[in-house]
C-alpha cells in the first residue's frame, strides 16, 4: 500500500470540535491538489460531520483536560500515536484555522527534515515572542539567540523527523511539569527551543496568519498573501 504524501495531525477536544468541519472543507479546497490525504484525527468524542472523499480520516482518542495541557501535550499524544501516523510527511494544524488560498508542495520538507512558519507577530524586525521562561525551563533560549521565532500552530516536515523531534520535546515537556515549571508559551516555547539546536526549513507567516485585518497591519504584514488564517474567537469560551 501506497504512503500518502501527507498527513495532517489536527487535535479537537471539547468545544473544538466544532472547527474539524470548517477545517476539513477548507483544506479539500486549497491543500495539496491532486493528493489523498490522511487526517490523524485526535479527539475525545467520534467524528460525525462531513469528510472529503480524498481525505482518510483516523480517529485517535485523547481526553479533553484543562488548558494548557489540550496544547501543551499534543507532542507526548504524537508520540503515543506515532506508529499509526504513516504518511511521508507529517503537518500539525491547529484546529482553528482555515486554509484560504492555494497551499501546495512548497510546503514540503527539504534534506533538514523539519519545516517551521516564522510567527507573523514577530516576523518584521526578527522579533522574539518569549521572554518569560526562564532558565529552568527546558524551553529557555538563551538571550543572545533569540532571533527568528516561529508559531506552534502550523509545523511538520518529513515523518521520522517531525516524530523525532515530537519525541524530544514530549521529554522536555513532561521534565518541566515534573520540576513544576511551565514554559511561557506552552508547546510553542518548547518547539523555538528545538528549532535552536536543530536545522530547518523557514517558511513565511503566510502558513499560519492570524484573521484580523487590523492586526496584520499593525504588524507591518498586511501585503503577505494569507494561506493558513488562525480563526479570531471568544478562547474563554471554547476552552470551558
Amino acid at each position: 500500500m501506497q504512503e500518502n504524501l501527507l498527513g495532517l495531525i489536527i487535535i479537537a477536544t471539547g468545544k473544538y470540535d466544532r472547527f474539524i468541519e470548517p477545517l476539513l472543507s477548507s483544506a479539500d479546497k486549497y491543500l495539496l491538489l491532486g493528493h489523498n490525504l490522511d487526517i490523524y484525527l485526535m479527539t475525545d468524542k467520534p467524528y460525525t460531520g462531513k469528510c472529503p472523499e480524498r481525505f482518510s480520516v483516523a480517529s485517535l482518542n485523547v481526553p479533553h483536560l484543562p488548558w494548557p495541557c489540550p496544547t501543551l501535550y499534543r507532542y507526548k499524544w504524537i508520540t503515543q500515536y506515532a506508529d499509526l501516523m504513516t504518511a511521508s510527511n507529517l503537518y500539525y494544524l491547529d484546529v482553528d484555522m482555515l486554509f484560504t488560498n492555494k497551499v501546495g508542495e512548497e510546503i514540503l520538507p527539504d534534506e533538514t527534515g523539519i519545516v517551521a512558519v516564522r510567527h507573523p507577530g514577530f516576523y518584521v524586525n526578527c522579533g522574539w515572542g518569549d521572554h518569560k521562561t526562564g532558565v529552568v525551563s527546558l524551553a529557555h533560549v538563551e538571550p543572545s539567540r533569540r532571533l527568528f521565532y516561529f508559531a506552534g500552530g502550523f509545523q511538520g516536515g518529513e515523518r521520522t523527523a517531525y516524530l523525532n523531534a515530537c519525541a524530544d520535546m514530549s521529554i522536555n515537556i513532561d521534565t518541566d511539569i515534573s520540576n513544576k515549571v511551565m514554559a511561557q508559551w506552552h508547546d510553542e516555547s518548547h518547539w523555538n527551543h528545538y528549532l535552536k539546536h536543530h536545522p530547518y526549513r523557514s517558511l513565511s507567516p503566510e502558513y499560519c496568519m492570524v484573521e484580523q485585518v487590523e492586526l496584520r497591519k499593525k504588524w507591518g504584514i498586511e501585503k503577505l498573501t494569507p494561506r493558513i488564517v488562525a480563526l479570531k474567537k471568544d478562547h474563554l469560551l471554547i476552552r470551558s
